[in-house]
């Protein structure tokens, strides 16, 4: 993937829309540089399952999973601005 070499170091990867978050693996085994990744999806359960599975495959991989309608924009980016 080659845009993966353009993500800065640290960065934060923010996905509307996760649900199991499969294809999300992709972008953080050609970007180990990633430092935290928010989920945000409607499902709770879904979030719960995904964010529990990516913790145990990439450690040191800060996961924050957001269960809200992402069509509700900047009470989500307030909202995950203060879970850190």
């Amino acid at each position: 993937m080659e845009i993966a070499v353009d993500i800065p170091e640290r960065a934060a990867l923010v996905e509307f829309g996760s649900g199991a978050s499969d294809k999300t693996r992709v972008i953080l085994d050609a970007a180990p540089q990633i430092a935290a990744y928010v989920p945000i999806d409607v499902s709770k359960d879904a979030l719960e399952k995904a964010a529990a599975g990516l913790s145990l495959d990439y450690p040191e991989l800060l996961v924050s999973p957001v269960a809200e309608d992402f069509n509700r924009g900047n009470q989500i980016a307030s909202r995950g601005a203060r879970s850190r």
